[in-house]
């Protein structure tokens, strides 16, 4: 078995991890700095105060999901306008994935809309809560712009739920999460 060593002993700072891998006979080591790879990871999310419901679902129609916090070190890459509960991307390629609660809201289903190119991005797939239940959908895409764009996380339903259709509070005695909205910039779009 050979061992290959470094010539120097790697420099490593606050924020970085030393990986260290065994393959083909040889340990190898690499050291990857985790402040660089998360400048690109945000996640934007909707918290109400406990006991308040996530919002009115509206059948048959596209409704905006609220967003109200922007959180990770991706504010050069990500911008949220909490009032309209739009997000603007800066050019690249993205991996989104978003999580939104419904309840007692009938045929369910998330879409990502580009209000920039008034265009459907992606949807996911369709969820039903028929009964007084909760659900979860669940959307997952990745794709690449040239230019800044904003866009907004909508739900359809199939049935109104006035207050709790976006999401039932628990009442735990914390804060309600409703949405949430991950964002990873992979690099730069090519065309």
């Amino acid at each position: 078995m050979a061992i290959t060593a470094f010539s120097a002993p790697p420099v490593v700072s606050p924020g970085d991890k030393l990986n260290i891998n065994y393959a083909n006979n040889a340990i190898r080591a690499s050291l990857v700095h985790l402040r660089d790879v998360n400048q690109s990871w945000c996640q934007l999310r909707y918290i109400a105060p406990n006991g308040v419901g996530g919002g009115t679902a509206l059948a048959n129609n596209w409704v905006r999901r609220p967003l109200n916090q922007h959180l990770g070190n991706a504010a050069n890459f990500v911008g949220l306008d909490v009032p309209s509960s739009r997000f603007t991307l800066q050019p690249g390629v993205w991996h989104l994935r978003a999580a939104a609660a419904t309840h007692y809201s009938g045929d369910s289903k998330l879409r990502l809309y580009n209000v920039s190119d008034g265009m459907v991005q992606d949807i996911s797939m369709s969820g039903g809560v028929s009964s007084l239940s909760a659900l979860p959908l669940i959307l997952e895409t990745r794709f690449g712009i040239a230019s800044s764009k904003v866009f907004q996380l909508e739900l359809w339903c199939s049935k109104t739920q006035e207050v709790t259709g976006m999401g039932k509070p628990s009442n735990s005695g914390q804060n309600e999460l409703y949405t949430i909205i991950t964002l990873d910039l992979e690099g730069g779009y090519s065309g």
